[in-house]
């Protein structure tokens, strides 16, 4: 099972006119270890924090969102990173079924039994849409930071990743399981 837990980060107060690209928005806008996001992955926690982690790993999860989104059929392989670890993540979708194959590795031995326990669970098949809705409570979270952010000197690449992530946000239906009201 995959779900993913957003954090309820503080947004600081710092002039973002200084930030020439949507990384380093991130790392002015969300306080060092202040808060994380959590991918639970087969019930085991994965931490990324936001002002290093979804920093580093922005485009690669946007790209990833957006071609599920958007396409009806498709494969990708994207890798995402955290302090501890490297989530390699190759993803297979036709019509609304979902195929996720993840295998994480470290370069830390102290952390190679938590890896071996994530890697017990190397393939998830879900709903494309459900898997979809767990990522957007985070997009959500980060759209709403950067539309109130000041972003109007930043260069065509940006503003249009900034688009993209407009669009994701809004063409995603639903989110995830955690935050769903449960009769």
């Amino acid at each position: 099972m995959f779900q993913l837990q957003a954090g309820y980060p503080k947004i600081s107060k710092t002039d973002l006119n200084s930030a020439c690209c949507m990384e380093e928005m991130f790392t002015l806008l969300y306080p060092e270890e202040d808060e994380s996001f959590y991918i639970m992955w087969c019930d085991i926690p994965v931490r990324f924090r936001y002002h290093n982690e979804l920093a580093t790993n922005f485009n690669e999860i946007l790209t990833m969102l957006w071609a599920l989104n958007a396409e009806s059929n498709g494969k990708l392989s994207t890798q995402i990173k955290n302090q501890l670890l490297t989530a390699n993540l190759k993803t297979e979708w036709r019509d609304n079924t979902f195929v996720l194959h993840t295998r994480f590795s470290t370069d830390i031995s102290e952390y190679r039994k938590y890896v071996e326990s994530l890697n017990r669970c190397e393939r998830i098949e879900s709903a494309k849409n459900q898997y979809l809705a767990e990522w957007h409570t985070l997009i959500h979270q980060v759209a709403l930071s950067v539309n109130a952010a000041n972003t109007e000197h930043f260069g065509d690449e940006e503003l249009t990743r900034i688009e993209r992530l407009n669009f994701v946000d809004q063409t995603i239906e639903g989110y995830g399981s955690l935050y769903q009201e449960h009769e």
